[in-house]
């Protein structure tokens, strides 16, 4: 899928500083991509935790070089709700692997600032409002079994999947809604 993403934003790109961005981002993606295909070990996920934020990096430099208005950052802010929903579940899951992040905090916080902003557009359909509640629920049980000594990563996964399955509708339906 985000080989497919990548080559269609790079036959999209607008202007040279886009293309250069995206070039940086597969130049990343080519290694990262080896190591995620290959069969999971301790290892690997080490590597991956230690490579997969200059990754989300260089691919949020693209989304920002494409986003240039009010509009286009409401939808750019829905959509990174969906890619902080997984590094949370990804750092969830490393945490109790015993592989440290440092990362999690952070992203918890920038998670949550998010969704009181994109509750608070004042252009939200009662569609988007109703996903968004949606999402604010499933976030609320995920990060209540953040801290639990016990295992329920089956939990908090399937909880941060309805969040990045909600936010991938909300972000539909914003761009929908901008589209007018």
């Amino acid at each position: 899928m985000f080989d497919e993403q990548l080559s269609s934003l790079k036959s999209f790109a607008p202007n040279d500083a886009v293309k250069a961005k995206l070039a940086a981002v597969e130049a990343l993606w080519g290694p990262f991509k080896a190591v995620a295909s290959a069969p999971a070990t301790k290892d690997g996920l080490k590597v991956l935790a230690k490579t997969n934020d200059a990754l989300l990096a260089a691919a949020h430099q693209v989304v920002q070089a494409l986003s240039t208005t009010a509009s286009a950052n409401v939808i750019d802010l829905a959509g990174k709700q969906r890619m902080l929903s997984q590094r949370i579940t990804k750092n969830y899951m490393l945490q109790k692997l015993g592989i440290g992040v440092s990362s999690k905090d952070a992203d918890i916080k920038e998670f949550e600032e998010a969704m009181l902003f994109l509750k608070a557009v004042p252009e939200n359909t009662v569609e988007i409002k109703e996903r968004l509640d949606s999402a604010q629920k499933a976030w609320d049980l995920a990060k209540s079994l953040f801290s639990s000594k016990a295992t329920a990563g089956n939990i908090v996964d399937g909880a941060l999947d309805e969040v990045l399955n909600q936010m991938n509708h909300a972000t539909g339906l914003y761009a929908q809604l901008f589209s007018k």
